[in-house]
């Protein structure tokens, strides 16, 4: 991911906090990347986290949650959508002309 595209989520992520200070941008930043890190990690892909994509929106959530010291609950919540984002990758991983 580029800095760019790492501001924007910033922006993005900020933006969904409601919080127009930076007082607060290394943490958030933090969160972001021990985010990015964990959806890396549970779909064993390398995400863009483009606008409007179900990456994008999870990781908003689970920020969100961080943020808000309720990640444990993040997992039980959405755990229908980090299922379909995992299962998603996985078949986009699959090689062409195999069952």
């Amino acid at each position: 991911m580029t800095d760019e595209r790492f501001a924007d989520i910033l922006k993005i992520v900020k933006m969904n906090l409601r919080i127009d200070w930076g007082d607060d941008d290394k943490l958030i930043q933090h969160k972001i990347k021990r985010s990015l890190k964990y959806f890396e990690t549970i779909t064993g892909a390398t995400l863009d986290f483009t606008d409007d994509s179900a990456e994008l929106e999870l990781l908003l959530e689970r920020v969100r949650y961080d943020w808000n010291n309720a990640l444990d609950d993040f997992e039980v919540n959405f755990k229908r959508e980090i299922f379909a984002l995992i299962m998603t990758k996985a078949v986009e991983a699959e090689p062409d002309g195999e069952d």
